[in-house]
Order: structure tokens, then sequence, then C-alpha cells
């Protein structure tokens, strides 16, 4: 699998993670579809250009084996999308405990900020009074899962 970006040591545990994960779903393709649907998401997962194999491949699949593939590329997204979340939470535990200043953009980082530059309660309570919160919600589709689905995504994230 292409994770040529992940050259740094730290990031090893990500790209065993993924590569376990993609590996897993290999497995599943190979027992629930087709060679060349199974063959197509090797390629893709590999490939620079995933829309040159895309305008290949897909003039030679029926409608069940498109749907098969289209499946196959959302379970995979899923999968290393899950592998990025765990690596993170590694990742911050691992800055955690080594004593490590707070992550920019944290309330930490920027209570720390307003320190150096020696802005003072008053004034932030100033800027606080003036500031609008409120709930925003989105019709953005990732935001919706079912139960189901998020279950199955704590178990993959209980495997790593």
């Amino acid at each position: 699998m292409r994770l040529h970006i992940l050259n740094n040591p730290k990031d090893a545990p990500l790209a065993a993670d993924a590569e376990f994960l993609t590996q897993a779903l290999f497995r599943l393709l190979h027992s629930e579809t087709t060679e060349i649907v199974l063959n197509t998401v090797k390629t893709l997962a590999d490939c620079e250009d995933s829309s040159a194999v895309i305008e290949e491949v897909l003039p030679q699949l029926n409608e069940r084996q498109t749907q098969n593939l289209i499946l196959a590329c959302g379970l995979f997204a899923q999968m290393l999308n899950i592998a990025e979340d765990v690596h993170h939470e590694r990742r911050r535990l691992a800055h955690e405990q080594a004593g490590s200043s707070a992550a920019a953009g944290s309330v930490a980082d920027t209570v720390n900020k307003l320190r150096e530059h020696q802005i003072d309660a008053q004034t932030v309570q100033r800027q606080l009074d003036n500031t609008y919160i409120a709930a925003v919600l989105t019709a953005h589709p990732t935001e919706v899962q079912r139960q189901a689905t998020l279950n199955f995504h704590r178990r993959i994230r209980a495997l790593l």
C-alpha cells in the first residue's frame, strides 16, 4: 500500500495498522466478490492515478461488480480513517505522557499565548462578552452514522 508520506518512524504504527486493515479487506473481498473487483481495489490502493484505473476498469464491470467496487472503496476509506484516528490518539497520548507543551490551537495553547503576551483577564473577558457562540447544524453526510456503523468502527479501533 502506498504510504510513502509516512517516512517518519513515529508513523510506523499507522503504516502497520493501515497494512493490517488493508490485508483484512483484501481477504474479505477475496471471499465476497469477483477477482476483477479485488484486483481493482488492490491496484487503486497502490496507484498514483486512480482516475485512469477507474476509466480503464469500469467498462469491464457489470452492475453488481460496480456496486461491489464502490462498497469496497468506501470500506477502504473508512478503515484508513479509523487507522488515522487511532494514530492521532496514540500520538496525542505520547505527547501528553512526554510532558510536551500544549498542542497548537488548543485551549491550553491559547491561554499560554495570552499569558506570554501579558493580556490580562479583563481584556479577555471584554472580548468574550462581545463574542457570540452558537451550535451549528450541518447536513454533511459523514456526520450522521448508524449505530451499527459506529459499533463496527469501535470494534476496529479496539482491534488496533
